[in-house]
């Protein structure tokens, strides 16, 4: 939560300057006539900084209405980039906020595997903790069917190993919730990504809870 609040301060320090920037630049064009060196000055420094974010640029013969529209186009392009960019900041301090936990967690589960199985026993606690998460599955229940897939398949692993897991896990959950709430926070900035989430999710789910289960039927066969 206080990386999101952090973000959201961000958000609105960057876009109050540029906002106001943006206005001030259009309220000229609106108020000055055609032909004056005023309005000349706006429309060319609209183009050379915000063009990229327009159909088609503007010119001394753009009707108001056309002004209007490519004021609209500027400010929602704005508001998207900053919200992209507060976005992934934020993101990204969760992630180095996380990496310490889940890398001396993967240590720990690592030096308890031994040297023979570590790396293959990585690989089931990462993907299987993903796959869980993703899923819609608790922790716990992605820390049970860890333990008892690496039980079966190389044998029962020191009790600090087990400590190790359930750190790891737990720090995977925490972060990727996380994230989930500052995406959901930013999605309305962005076209059409918040209906296809909402599109899709029924979707991928079902398709992760299939996967688990199919591992779940190949634990039982072995």
């Amino acid at each position: 939560q206080k990386r999101l609040n952090e973000s959201v301060k961000e958000f609105n320090s960057s876009m109050k300057e540029e906002r106001y920037n943006v206005q001030a630049l259009f309220e000229i064009i609106k108020k000055t006539n055609e032909g004056t060196k005023g309005r000349s000055d706006a429309i060319r420094q609209i183009n050379e900084s915000y063009g990229k974010y327009l159909p088609y640029l503007l010119s001394e013969k753009s009707s108001l209405l056309e002004i209007e529209q490519a004021y609209k186009n500027v400010n929602k392009a704005l508001m998207e980039n900053a919200a992209l960019k507060v976005q992934n900041n934020a993101i990204d301090k969760v992630v180095e906020g996380s990496l310490k936990i889940q890398s001396d967690a993967l240590s720990e589960i690592q030096k308890g595997a031994g040297r023979k199985h570590s790396n293959a026993i990585t690989d089931v606690v990462i993907g299987w903790t993903e796959d869980f998460n993703k899923a819609g599955q608790t922790w716990q229940q992605a820390f049970n069917a860890i333990a008892e897939n690496i039980q079966k398949r190389f044998g029962k692993m020191p009790n600090d190993f087990y400590g190790a897991l359930e750190d790891y896990i737990k720090s995977v959950y925490e972060t990727n919730k996380e994230i989930a709430k500052i995406k959901d926070k930013y999605n309305p900035f962005f076209d059409k990504k918040p209906l296809l989430k909402i599109r899709n999710t029924g979707r991928t789910k079902k398709r992760l809870q299939k996967q688990i289960l199919l591992k779940y039927l190949l634990l039982k066969r072995n």
